[in-house]
C-alpha cells in the first residue's frame, strides 16, 4: 500500500485461510517475497531472506503473539 511518494506499507490479508497459510509461510520459509507495481505499470519481487537472526526474531515475534495478555514470561 502506497502511503506517500516512495513510502510503502506491506500487509497480510486477515482472511482466516490466509492467516493460517501466512503464519506458516512465515515460520517455515527462509525468504518472503514483496511483489511491486512502479508507477509506469512495470512489476518487480523484492525477495528478503530471513537469515538466523531474522529467524529467531519470527519465533520471538510468535511466541509472544500466542502468551495470554498480561503474561510477561
Amino acid at each position: 500500500m502506497r502511503i506517500a511518494d516512495g513510502v510503502f506499507l506491506s500487509g497480510l490479508s486477515n482472511n482466516a485461510i490466509d492467516v493460517g497459510r501466512n503464519i506458516q509461510l512465515l515460520r517455515e520459509r527462509a525468504w518472503f517475497d514483496n511483489p511491486i507495481v512502479y508507477a509506469n505499470q512495470h512489476r518487480a519481487i523484492l525477495a528478503v531472506e530471513k537469515g538466523e537472526s531474522g529467524q529467531q526474531a519470527f519465533e520471538a515475534a510468535f511466541a509472544a503473539w500466542t502468551q495470554p495478555a498480561g503474561d510477561s514470561r
